[in-house]
């Protein structure tokens, strides 16, 4: 089995194929700024590829559920105290928000978050509110992605009833380079 080359502005592509069984063959793609590995059958996925490792998942946390604001109406109230995330609804709208982090427009990231009681709505977006990654669900635990369609990124909560909400996280993503990304 002979390894074939073929290359283009974009990178290079190299099948490995395996004539008696073409189920085995494999394929890699190189560029210059991550590089597949072989990928053989139906790779479900192709994590941590990238040339450069300085901005991978786990590399650093975006957002601190300590630096958002209770922006709640009424006697409603929303508290933090260890990466618990509390609101006790009394009349108005539960809010709580942070004041945005940075992100690259077209980058993909990861949120994550665990609902253990109410039905908060979960929003991340270019403005406050927008974008819903989670809604009314009682037991949520992602991860979803998104992808930045700003340089400034929200992170908020809301809701008209008692909630908690634990585990917040946003972190960059690391792209899946397999056929079925």
């Amino acid at each position: 089995m002979a390894d074939k080359t073929f290359g283009s502005s974009a990178g290079l592509t190299i099948l490995a194929e395996d004539q008696a069984t073409p189920a085995n063959g494999m394929v890699a793609y190189v560029t210059s700024s991550w590089n597949s590995g072989y990928q053989n059958g139906d790779i479900k996925g192709a994590f941590l590829s990238d040339t450069d490792d300085t901005d991978l998942v786990g590399s650093g946390e975006l957002v601190d559920p300590s630096d958002f604001t209770d922006g709640s109406d009424g006697s409603s109230s929303v508290s933090e105290s260890g990466g618990t995330i509390t609101g006790t609804y009394v009349d108005g709208t539960l809010r709580y928000r942070n004041n945005g982090f940075a992100t690259v427009v077209g980058q993909r990231y990861v949120l994550q978050a665990t609902v253990n009681s109410g039905t908060p709505n979960l929003f991340v977006g270019n403005s406050l509110g927008s974008g819903v990654i989670i809604t009314g669900q009682t037991v949520s635990s992602g991860p979803y992605t998104f992808t930045a369609l700003a340089t400034t990124t929200y992170v908020s909560i809301n809701d008209g009833e008692n909630f908690e909400v634990v585990g917040l996280s946003v972190k960059l993503a690391d792209e899946d380079r397999s056929v079925n990304g």
